[in-house]
């Protein structure tokens, strides 16, 4: 086959199938990307429900439900006042 004498359709038609040959299976990978999300989830979530059954102090400390919460914890760095993130420079 000639790829000169092809017309633009087929042409265009065999590099599509090229490009379907060469990423065959990337749906199944991305079956099981979404399901890997899932079950992180779906652990993660019974992790902080068991956390908070388990240790109800330490839970409501570092989610702030008492007070402020910590402010030494990396989630709370920059966006306490007293961080000079938070305040803007003149």
């Amino acid at each position: 086959m000639d790829w000169d004498k092809l017309s633009p359709e087929d042409k265009w038609r065999l590099e599509h199938l090229k490009m379907h040959e060469k990423h065959r299976g990337h749906e199944s990978m991305h079956a099981e990307m979404v399901l890997i999300l899932f079950a992180t989830l779906i652990v993660s979530q019974i992790a902080l429900v068991k956390w908070r059954q388990i240790y109800p102090n330490s839970y409501h400390v570092r989610k702030g439900e008492e007070g402020e919460g910590r402010k030494d914890c990396p989630t709370n760095i920059g966006t306490t006042r007293a961080s000079p993130m938070a305040t803007p420079q003149r």
